[in-house]
């Protein structure tokens, strides 16, 4: 059920302007990947050289949650998780988690994403979110631009019940 995205990041520079659809974000964002075969699940993202942040947007079809994970491995343990989704008044949470094991993500602690904005429309959310290459966290991983980075993202068709109940969390 898992599957590896390995990405090189490259060091360029775009400001961050609001936006929701595809088109919007491919001009917002200085990259995009697409991580699963269906096009269900769409990552952008651009690097802040004079912040040292990684500022990233996902769209994904779903109007439940959607997580994406920064792994030493391509698999789910020792993974630095962002999962993030909107409730039925509109409010948005986004919470970094730590993946020990192939199970839900435990709460960090330090919480070093930080989200930017989202929005969902037709079916489609969009979460928009930020991180410092480094945090001197433990339960973080690095970015180093230039360097490839194992990617993985799960997202699910309902939103949790509670700030930590989610239907058998998996990445891929």
């Amino acid at each position: 059920m898992f599957s590896v995205l390995c990405l090189s990041f490259a060091t360029l520079f775009i400001a961050q302007a609001n936006g929701h659809t595809h088109d919007d974000l491919s001009r917002q964002y200085t990259y995009s990947v697409q991580l699963d075969s269906e096009g269900r699940y769409t990552m952008f993202y651009s690097y802040v050289k004079q912040l040292s942040i990684l500022r990233i947007a996902v769209l994904v079809q779903t109007t439940g949650w959607g997580g994406l994970g920064i792994s030493p491995t391509g698999q789910m343990p020792g993974s630095d998780v962002a999962i993030g989704w909107l409730d039925s008044s509109g409010k948005t949470f986004l919470q970094d988690r730590y993946a020990f094991a192939r199970t839900t993500p435990r709460f960090d602690a330090s919480q070093d994403w930080k989200l930017k904005g989202s929005s969902e429309e037709g079916g489609f959310t969009t979460l928009r979110f930020e991180r410092a290459l480094e945090t001197c966290d433990e339960e973080d991983i690095a970015i180093n631009f230039g360097d490839t980075t194992n990617l993985i993202y799960s997202y699910h068709v309902k939103i949790p019940w509670t700030m930590n109940s989610f239907c058998n969390i998996s990445f891929k």
